[in-house]
């Protein structure tokens, strides 16, 4: 049986990441696991929870992401992975995936105004 496909989806915030995400997933017709909406679905079971740095919410998504993409990939689920992946933890998260999968990387780039913008218009649309 041939090795399912894992294509990654990293880069910066506000570079569409989870867009493309979605849309590659769509087309290709397999499941998008999305860290950030993960750790959304987390934070709303966590009424009390304050973000910050490697605080232990994000921590425990990191692990629970990880998990998924491993679990789908033990059952031969190609699918697509989303995250920022650009620090030591992604790269300790997916070497132990390499055996499972036909990896792709996809890095999305963005210019620093128009991350700025996507910010802001985030942040709008969550106070909301």
């Amino acid at each position: 049986m041939p090795l399912p496909t894992l294509v990654i989806v990293s880069g910066p915030a506000g570079s569409g990441k989870t867009t493309l995400a979605h849309r590659l997933a769509a087309t290709i017709g397999c499941p998008a696991l999305c860290r950030d909406e993960i750790k959304e679905g987390m934070v709303a079971a966590t009424p009390a929870f304050v973000p910050g740095p490697s605080d232990p919410l994000t921590m425990r998504t990191y692990s629970l992401f990880f998990a998924a993409i491993r679990l789908f990939l033990e059952h031969g689920v190609t699918h697509v992975a989303e995250a920022a992946f650009q620090h030591a933890n992604w790269a300790r998260g997916l070497e132990p995936l390499r055996p499972f999968a036909m990896l792709r990387i996809v890095r999305c780039q963005v210019a620093p105004a128009i991350a700025r913008v996507r910010a802001e218009q985030r942040g709008r649309e969550q106070s909301t």
